[in-house]
């Protein structure tokens, strides 16, 4: 019988070896060590291989600690690619792999992407772990959600449907939206509504505060303006509360900024 094909590196060791000591340098941390094995997979010819654990690295031992490494991991690749198919010399420029090697190494880490996938194995392949579908998945994009009446589905998509964990935005288009759905279809009750704009300022969730200067109602056609709340509590449209000239926005990069009419703009 004939010995099965065995992948080996110079040092004399096997690719197996060779992979899971850099491995185990690579999440020590120990930089000249990953890096001795790092290029003793290069040498053998298994430069493709090597790249390839290194981003399954950066998603399994790095994981939600820096997801941004494995993009940068995955450029490098494409880099090393490039270049080795460029040069004239075969000999690859040495600093591309070194440089992998010393994000990952210096990176912080975690394992809990590894740990969440093996949870997953046990519970669904050994106890067969499949959750029901929630109610809240069954809003107005689904075939069920969209026989809801309208103010129901509205009721529905506010208060479940959307509602998102770890929040890190501003509540101004929510806020715009939940009156213009009450304004057209009774979604919830003015005061309802005005309440929740008032616990939102209070926690800072409002750029522009309860009046809600975003999206501008000046956008709009007068008939077709949202009503806001006023300093006597009477609401009414936007057009008595707006300045001679409306403020107007500007746009830097991702950023927009708003400004008032006398204000410099930043050059």
């Amino acid at each position: 019988m004939a010995e099965k094909f065995k992948p080996m590196l110079h040092s004399g060791y096997s690719l197996n070896e060779g992979t899971s000591t850099l491995i185990k340098e690579l999440r020590r941390g120990k930089e000249f060590e990953a890096h001795y094995w790092a290029k003793e997979l290069e040498k053998a010819g298994f430069h493709k291989y090597l790249w390839r654990r290194l981003l399954i690295f950066c998603s399994e031992d790095v994981g939600t600690a820096n997801p941004n490494l494995v993009v940068q991991v995955k450029a490098l690749s494409e880099n090393y690619e490039l270049v080795k198919k460029e040069s004239r010399n075969p000999k690859v420029d040495e600093s591309i792999i070194a440089m992998a090697v010393m994000i990952i190494c210096q990176s912080p880490k975690t394992r809990e992407v590894d740990d969440l996938l093996n949870v997953w194995r046990v519970l669904s392949e050994r106890w067969g772990y499949a959750p029901e579908m929630p109610p809240y998945a069954l809003d107005f994009h689904t075939a069920e959600g969209k026989r809801l009446p309208k103010r129901e589905g509205l009721i529905h998509w506010y208060e479940r449907a959307s509602v998102i964990s770890n929040d890190i935005c501003k509540y101004d288009y929510k806020l715009w939206l939940m009156r213009q759905a009450h304004d057209e279809w009774g979604y919830s009750t003015r005061e309802e509504i005005e309440a929740l704009a008032k616990e939102w300022n209070d926690k800072g969730y409002l750029r522009f505060g309860v009046r809600g200067w975003w999206p501008s109602s000046w956008m709009l056609p007068l008939d077709q303006r949202p009503t806001v709340p006023q300093e006597d509590g009477e609401f009414r449209t936007a057009e008595d509360q707006l300045p001679d000239d409306p403020p107007r926005v500007e746009s830097y990069g991702t950023r927009h900024v708003l400004f008032e009419v006398d204000d410099e703009v930043p050059n």
